[in-house]
């Protein structure tokens, strides 16, 4: 849904409502790469958008209540029945990792499917492999797969949603790992994000402690 108001108080992330809402209906949904595209159109006939001074648009997951996702601050907008508005509001994903580590491009059209409410899959998997390229966020195989485990836990706080994941003492033995992902399948699957890191001689002597974080901001 996205909903109009007549606030024209500055959006914060603390938002979880529009300042004061007129109305909201239900939207239609597009999509590119790494990119959702919410759009409502407002047709002559529907007098309820009518007559106020429209200063806010924001994107729910209801019809009454429910979470705000995003809120925008708009020119002022009055709208009547000799015209037909559209709104269209773009939700671009950037990947803002640093160093040896990255959310892929399939990984950021997972949260895109999410966002415009098609089927998405989160993380379910953790792979490490003994390839040592740089990483592309083109990548969706993770390079030298050596051993893919089930991620042990996952827990969130505030906008970082982390995932532990163990390899065992008697897993990838013999194998220089340099690189792990996390992806969302038992077998193929989206390669959601990946790190390369320094060189580890695997042995049964000791077992790895994996933590994976995707922070939102």
């Amino acid at each position: 849904y996205i909903g109009v108001g007549t606030s024209s108080t500055a959006f914060t992330v603390n938002d979880s409502a529009l300042g004061t809402e007129l109305t909201r209906q239900i939207l239609t949904t597009s999509s590119s790469s790494a990119k959702a595209i919410h759009i409502l159109t407002v047709y002559s006939t529907n007098t309820t958008f009518h007559g106020s001074a429209t200063r806010e648009v924001g994107i729910f997951n209801a019809s009454v209540g429910g979470t705000l996702f995003s809120r925008l601050i708009i020119s002022s907008l009055t709208m009547n029945n000799t015209k037909e508005y559209r709104f269209t509001i773009d939700t671009t994903l950037t990947d803002l990792s640093s160093g040896d580590q990255l959310i892929t491009t399939v990984g950021l059209n997972e949260v895109r499917d999410w966002l415009i409410s098609v089927s998405a899959v989160s993380p379910a998997y953790c792979v490490w492999g003994t390839g040592s390229t740089t990483l592309s966020a083109a990548d969706t195989t993770l390079e030298g797969e050596t051993q893919r485990n089930i991620i042990s836990s996952a827990s969130r706080n505030n906008f970082t949603a982390s995932f532990f994941s163990l390899l065992t003492a008697s897993q990838g033995n013999g194998s220089t790992l340099r690189k792990t992902g996390l992806f969302n399948a038992v077998a193929s699957g989206d390669l959601i994000c990946e790190r390369r890191t320094a060189a580890i001689a695997k042995t049964n002597l000791f077992q790895i402690n994996n933590l994976d974080q995707i922070e939102v901001i």
